[in-house]
């Protein structure tokens, strides 16, 4: 089996306590069933306030949040009591890998750190070197994974190309694949407005960006910049292009992920806090609201199609 990570995997480390945006608030947290059963049987204090927390519908199962929205584990400190009574070895699997997202193909598994998460989006986010992945041990691909991954190493050797402007690399991409992306401003917002939401905050975004006459292409003329969108252009490619090989989507997931650097750059001069800080909040918020509601994506893929 390949284990496929790109080469900044290793240095993300959660911030714990010190995280603005904690992952135990306002995100339901499933629990597998091997973890389930293991809180079944865990004796003390502790087994006892596992099993008083956990709600269970048609048998899924998960930590049902008190009034405030909290994990009923996270402590005044913000800190895990079950990591601190037990060890990590005692979180259900969506603790212990988020932000982590894997993708799955025949004989590899290609792994990464979600933007959702403001120490993995600084970590992203902040780099300068050209994005590399790593790979550990072997695996065999089918042929239609090969040309997949073949067509994916040109995408992301366009992306990476620095004798390029990032608007020229844009442009490559899109006549490679003849996409069209020229998309009405209103009838995106509408959009965005329509969908599922996790952060009422996220409506401010929009109504700032609807009331902003000029778009982001101004910052492009600052090399920094162009890192930036580069590395947010890697990032999606890498992570959402997987799907295509189920939903025949490839097409779409291009301009999704082209798409989603065009909102966040255009969220966050609207906001005309020109820092980098903004900018990995921004991308953060984007990733809470549209990249972890499955339900979300497709709705944009459709409307894409």
């Amino acid at each position: 089996m390949k284990i496929v990570v790109p080469d900044y995997y290793d240095k993300f480390i959660c911030v714990a306590d010190e995280c603005n945006h904690n992952c135990c608030i306002g995100w339901e947290i499933d629990i597998d069933n091997d973890t389930y059963y293991l809180y079944e049987n865990t004796i003390g204090n502790i087994g006892d306030k596992l099993r008083k927390h956990i709600a269970e519908e048609d048998e899924y199962r998960y930590f049902k949040l008190n009034e405030a929205e909290r994990c009923p584990f996270l402590n005044e400190n913000n800190l895990c009591e079950i990591i601190i009574t037990k060890g990590e070895g005692y979180l259900c699997q969506i603790c212990r890998d988020h932000p982590r997202f894997k993708n799955y193909y025949t004989d590899r598994i290609e792994i990464g750190v979600g933007l959702c998460c403001e120490s993995a989006a600084f970590l992203i986010l902040n780099r300068t070197n050209k994005t590399l992945l790593l790979t550990e041990g072997e695996g065999n691909d089918t042929d239609e994974e090969k040309v997949f991954f073949n067509i994916r190493e040109k995408i992301f050797k366009i992306i990476q190309d620095r004798d390029l402007t990032i608007s020229k690399r844009i442009e490559q991409i899109c006549s490679f694949f003849d996409l069209e992306m020229d998309i009405d401003k209103n009838e995106l917002i509408n959009l965005l407005s329509s969908l599922e939401r996790f952060d009422e905050g996220w409506n401010d975004l929009l109504t700032m960006y609807e009331k902003t006459d000029f778009d982001y292409r101004f910052l492009l003329s600052e090399d920094k910049w162009q890192i930036v969108y580069e590395q947010l252009l890697v990032y999606f490619m890498y992570r959402h292009l997987t799907e295509s090989l189920y939903d025949n989507c490839f097409i779409e997931r291009i301009k999704f992920s082209i798409l989603s650097c065009e909102i966040i750059f255009n969220l966050f001069v609207s906001k005309n806090k020109l820092n980098i800080e903004e900018f990995i909040e921004i991308a953060r918020m984007y990733s809470c609201e549209i990249e972890y509601s499955t339900e979300n994506i497709n709705v944009i893929i459709e409307f894409l199609k």
